[in-house]
């Protein structure tokens, strides 16, 4: 009902922009006429992070029927006004409409995201109210909740931003800081302009929700480039509110160590080093696929990796510690080989004859995970397993590192030290005590294959950092000075032609 009084209401010409909040204020009433000095879509505009209470006009009452001279007013409304208040209209026809999927709000204490809880929380409750009748003094209050299911939305990449916040509150630490080290130093067009424009770096422009590709260098481009270009553009383009998005303009750094503490978007960062702070986390190109490392793609994965979960329960698994890798990227690795040489609880190889497949190593109870040259990108892989999953001492940062927890309750992954001089100790624990291993293993699953690492968790991700880099950054230019020429090449174009020459791409 209240979408139809919404049309018919937007249809009519007498009801053009000049009674916009009258319109909004009866919408949220569910079709019935506002009430003088009723703000429920001021309430309900700021509550959902849609509106600013700034932007939108406070009126001491509304009338149901058309005021004298007013059709005239409507007619002498700027196009900017009526557009906006185009945009009033289907935002409330989504908001009215979408239920069942839609994200209750939550109470943010986050300074650059509203509506990101500051304590890990999987539901939430929205109160609707709705008028029992035109003539009711009181309105009624119901209770939705919406809880995060993996079998439902793990694999849903338009979860609302409410929905992301409540799903995956431990992800998004590294843009909560950065927002915080750069409020007040902002970034500006000449901090982009002053960088290496030809070391492994694309620059781009996300505008009205559409990504555009300025420039593109490197030999990684054609590996690591063109799917993490893919996987942003996937949660762009099925995320319904996308033109909400700030307009931004980055670099994205796509080799292992930025090595300067620029403004740029990075696979990883070192974990315990402040001078990188201008660095901005990024899920990396793996989520995508990996082909040059024989690794389809990241669902191919996780469906291959179910199987074999379905085929061997967790105490019928082989209890050792399993390794598979390259000893030769970096130092903890031989020294690792060394540790384990010999040992009856592990099953570890740097040998292309022992190869094993990623979803092969879920048949073992624990599963070695290691730095390589800067971060692992086996391990997003392995701990999809119902396996224990062990590490070091965190070196590089991921966007999934601020949910592991290596003790307590809740812990998820046994932490070992990078000399190895409590791996031997820590694995026989585990596999000495099957019920422990087991529940790690469990809340591994929970966490981490269940919740961090679902491609929902992923899209929400790249959404969020585009909020949270637009809130510290400049408002950038789509065209040239001459206010017709593109500055980037829409993503669908350079999609289809990777190699495109992006200064002449019209010319086929």
């Amino acid at each position: 009902m209240a979408v139809e009084h919404l049309r018919s209401i937007e249809q009519d010409p007498r009801n053009g922009a000049l009674n916009g909040v009258c319109v909004a204020k009866s919408v949220i009433n569910r079709g019935q006429p506002a009430q003088n000095g009723q703000n429920a879509y001021l309430v309900l505009a700021v509550r959902e992070n849609r509106v600013s209470s700034q932007r939108v006009p406070r009126r001491k009452s509304c009338r149901t029927e058309q005021s004298p001279g007013s059709e005239e007013a409507v007619k002498k409304k700027s196009y900017s006004e009526k557009a906006e208040l185009q945009a009033v209209f289907r935002e409330l026809t989504r908001l009215v409409t979408n239920t069942n999927n839609r994200a209750p709000p939550v109470k943010s204490n986050s300074k650059w995201a509203p509506g990101v809880p500051s304590k890990e929380s999987n539901t939430a409750t929205l109160h609707q109210t709705a008028k029992a009748s035109p003539a009711a003094d009181k309105q009624e209050t119901t209770t939705t909740e919406w809880t995060f299911n993996a079998t439902r939305d793990g694999d849903n990449l338009a979860l609302s931003e409410e929905q992301c916040n409540i799903a995956f509150p431990k992800q998004y630490t590294d843009i909560h800081n950065n927002v915080a080290n750069l409020t007040s130093n902002p970034i500006t067009l000449s901090d982009l302009d002053e960088q290496d424009q030809h070391d492994q770096r694309i620059r781009a422009i996300i505008y009205d929700g559409e990504l555009y590709i300025i420039s593109r260098h490197g030999n990684m481009w054609v590996q690591n480039g063109v799917a993490t270009a893919h996987a942003l553009q996937r949660a762009l383009s099925a995320f319904p509110d996308r033109k909400s998005l700030p307009n931004i303009e980055f670099f994205v750094f796509t080799f292992d160590i930025v090595g300067e503490n620029k403004a740029v978007w990075t696979y990883t960062k070192p974990a315990h080093d402040t001078e990188f702070k201008n660095q901005w986390l990024m899920p990396d190109f793996g989520y995508w696929a990996w082909p040059h490392a024989h690794i389809p793609s990241y669902n191919h994965i996780r469906n291959e990796i179910r199987r074999v979960e379905e085929q061997v329960a967790f105490e019928d698994k082989t209890p050792q510690l399993v390794w598979r890798g390259n000893k030769n990227t970096a130092p903890e690795r031989p020294r690792f080989l060394e540790a384990t040489d010999g040992k009856d609880w592990a099953n570890v190889s740097a040998s292309g004859s022992a190869y094993l497949t990623l979803w092969d190593h879920c048949r073992f109870k624990m599963l070695m995970d290691i730095s390589g040259r800067s971060w692992s990108g086996k391990g997003k892989y392995i701990q999809n397993c119902e396996s224990v999953y062990v590490t070091h001492t965190p070196k590089w940062l991921k966007t999934t590192t601020y949910a592991l927890e290596a003790d307590g309750a809740e812990q998820n992954f046994v932490q070992v030290k990078d000399d190895w001089s409590d791996l031997e100790d820590k694995v026989k624990e585990v596999l000495e005590t099957p019920r422990t291993a087991e529940r790690i293993a469990k809340k591994g699953v929970e966490d981490m294959r269940d919740r961090y690492l679902t491609p929902a968790a992923e899209a929400c991700y790249w959404r969020a950092l585009i909020r949270g880099y637009g809130r510290v950054s400049f408002e950038p230019q789509l065209y040239e000075k001459d206010g017709s020429t593109l500055r980037g090449v829409p993503f669908e174009t350079v999609a289809i032609s990777p190699s495109i020459d992006l200064e002449k791409w019209w010319d086929f």
